[in-house]
């Protein structure tokens, strides 16, 4: 269960009990909690006004180790009655929310009329493992972003040398294209696809290789991606037998191309003296059969 704790608690007593009774009625293993809004600005007392958050509910935070932050508003929004059930319900505070499958979600209002919503929203989940997709809800894209540069003066052996470079260095896609420069010259487009994380070092690379005075970034780029996944595959060939890897790729389940891995349709090529073009027919056909054999039509 997660806990989205962003404003005021209700009354002592009916708060202690209520949420004692709520956590007990649910079936949750644990019980996570994001950072807590504790308000801003200062609170009546009766020792006079004191700043927000008030000495009680600043000690428990601190001696509970609980993560919290001013704001979003000037009113208390976290009690002393608030900062003990947290410190008494939750198993562990987050940042920020992890992948979920929420099951039931629940909100309470509170009666103080504030800037923003004063509401407390309990999230009933399944906590799932990085990476993991909801059954038909296949990832079908990602984020990247698309790096461009215009020479006109090197030559085809750096330009070559640059997209081995590139791919090494953790580039998703590099391309070359013909272009026609200013006064007539022939040139040449580089362009590069990548991680968000990696485009800066990526971008430093093709200026040092080329002279490049600049790259164009094009950041948050989505692709559409078809679901992909590499199995190996056994050929027979002239008597002998052979793997090689295939990669498989998907939309929606549905099977759209099987292509074998070229380094090792290439060893198998240099091995029995065979075309290339044979070989890598031959590993795809043995791939297809494979594949219809774990997965009948």
């Amino acid at each position: 269960m997660l806990f989205a704790p962003c404003t005021s608690w209700p009354k002592p007593r009916a708060g202690i009990a209520g949420a004692c009774a709520a956590r007990a009625s649910l079936e949750a293993e644990r019980v996570l909690c994001l950072p807590v809004s504790v308000g801003g600005g200062f609170v009546r007392s009766a020792h006079g006004l004191l700043a927000v958050p008030g000495p009680a509910a600043l000690e428990i935070l601190r001696s509970h180790s609980i993560p919290w932050r001013g704001g979003p508003t000037e009113e208390e929004l976290l009690t002393p009655t608030g900062a003990a059930l947290l410190a008494a319900l939750v198993d562990e505070f987050l940042l920020q929310a992890p992948l979920l499958r929420a099951e039931r979600v629940g909100c309470g209002a509170g009666r103080k009329d504030l800037e923003m919503p004063n509401v407390l929203r309990s999230v009933l989940a399944e906590l799932l493992p990085a990476g993991a997709t909801a059954p038909g809800h296949g990832q079908h894209g990602d984020s990247v972003v698309q790096l461009e540069s215009n020479v006109d003066d090197v030559t085809g052996e750096v330009l070559g040398f640059l997209i081995e470079r590139l791919m090494q260095e953790g580039a998703l896609d590099v391309s070359i294209l013909p272009a026609l420069m200013k006064k007539g010259r022939a040139g040449s487009v580089i362009r590069a696809i990548a991680r968000a994380g990696d485009g800066e070092r990526l971008a430093g690379i093709i200026i040092r290789e080329t002279g490049s005075l600049g790259v164009r970034v094009f950041p948050g780029i989505h692709r559409f991606l078809a679901e992909r996944e590499e199995t190996q595959v056994a050929v027979e060939l002239d008597g002998e037998a052979h793997r090689s890897r295939i990669k498989v790729s998907r939309l929606d389940g549905a099977i759209i191309s099987l292509k074998p891995e070229y380094e090792d349709c290439k060893r198998i090529a240099e091995a029995t003296g065979l075309p290339l073009r044979e070989v890598s027919q031959k590993v795809k056909e043995a791939g297809q059969k494979a594949f219809n054999t774990r997965h009948p039509l």
